[in-house]
């Protein structure tokens, strides 16, 4: 789900125009309210209109893209484009006078967070199939400790019991470490 965060002095023109385009779109006004919801939740884009009521935005875009998988814009008028984006690593800057190029950038945008949010839940699996692997290892090291099997002997008998028993071998390997914890 493409999500979109606004800071600053957002104007509902703008505000609409996000909404064509990203499932879910919160507005705040100030860095500290946009720091508080980054460390809560995260979000496909973050999009800052400088300046912001408490501060330019420029340190709020470098904390934003500390999330890899956030796409962060930073808005500023043309005379400072070039000068911020040669400050800020990962981040997109925008004159904010560039609106007559909005639905190319908006199509760009949608991409781009479509791809990370693809990336994201790839990531997640990944970490799912180490967290099962992880477990199924432990498994085995406490068969190997505790009954002298082979590494062999372990993986088949965590195998053998989860086609017996029709479980998956995440499940066999949780029953075997908690009842080998138990005793």
């Amino acid at each position: 789900m493409k999500s979109c965060l606004l800071a600053g002095n957002i104007s509902s023109p703008f505000s609409a125009r996000c909404q064509m385009y990203f499932d879910t779109v919160d507005v705040l006004t100030s860095g500290v309210e946009v720091r508080r919801r980054l460390s809560s939740q995260t979000y496909s884009c973050v999009m800052i209109m400088t300046p912001l009521i408490n501060e330019f935005g420029d340190m709020l875009a470098r904390y934003a893209a500390t999330d890899p998988y956030c796409l962060v814009v930073l808005w500023v008028k043309s005379e400072m484009v070039e000068e911020m984006a040669q400050a800020l690593e990962n981040v997109y800057v925008r004159s904010i006078f560039d609106m007559d190029e909005w639905d190319s950038f908006m199509q760009f945008l949608n991409v781009t967070c479509q791809k990370m949010d693809v990336i994201r839940a790839q990531k997640d699996d990944l970490m799912k199939k180490i967290d099962e692997i992880r477990l199924v290892d432990r498994a085995k090291c406490l068969l190997i400790e505790k009954f002298h099997y082979s590494e062999e002997k372990a993986h088949y008998t965590i195998e053998k019991k989860a086609m017996d028993n029709r479980l998956s071998r995440l499940q066999v390997a949780k029953i075997i470490i908690r009842h080998i914890k138990g005793d």
